[in-house]
């Protein structure tokens, strides 16, 4: 599943597998970049995605979510460890699945990995969506704030130019007088 965000350039956003080393060893991950997000927010969001799955979420030098359950494909738990690294743009997550003894991968757990993969994938999407909405509005702010600046010295300049005409005429008076 891949998306290309557009903004100022564009970012794909896709979800990978591969071997990472996290605190449980080297096991099978999923990765996503979410992209114009700071890492704080994105360990937020992704804290927030873990706690929506009902799991109880604590995080120390990883995120660790205990007994997460995606009703949809089982009632079993899994567990989620994941870490976070920031990267050029953006934050990248790297998640293991641990469903009980075995970590999610596309070949031996297909139901589950499409569904995992969706569920990583659209929190990619729409965090991404969201940082670049956060930034759209502090650009459209900034454009409204220039606006008004540029309104301000535009009467202020009406104001200095009528004054100039008014002195002009009070020399041209004062000249008279004389």
């Amino acid at each position: 599943i891949t998306t290309v965000i557009a903004g100022f350039s564009q970012q794909k956003i896709s979800v990978t597998e591969e071997q990472n080393t996290l605190s449980v060893g080297s096991v099978n991950t999923l990765t996503v970049t979410v992209y114009g997000m700071s890492y704080d927010d994105a360990e937020k969001a992704w804290k927030k995605q873990l706690k929506d799955l009902n799991g109880d979420v604590k995080v120390k030098k990883e995120v660790f979510a205990d007994d997460c359950l995606i009703k949809d494909i089982s009632d079993n738990t899994f567990d989620v460890y994941a870490m976070l690294k920031e990267v050029d743009n953006g934050v990248k997550v790297i998640a293991a699945y641990d469903l009980g003894g075995a970590y999610l991968s596309a070949a031996s757990h297909k139901e589950y990995f499409a569904v995992v993969s969706k569920l990583m994938y659209d929190f990619g999407v729409a965090q991404t969506k969201e940082a670049i909405g956060s930034d759209i509005k502090v650009a459209e702010d900034d454009l409204k704030e220039s606006e008004k600046a540029k309104e301000d010295l535009e009467k202020d300049i009406k104001k200095l130019e009528k004054d100039i005409e008014d002195y002009k005429q009070k020399i041209e008076d004062s000249k008279k007088a004389i």
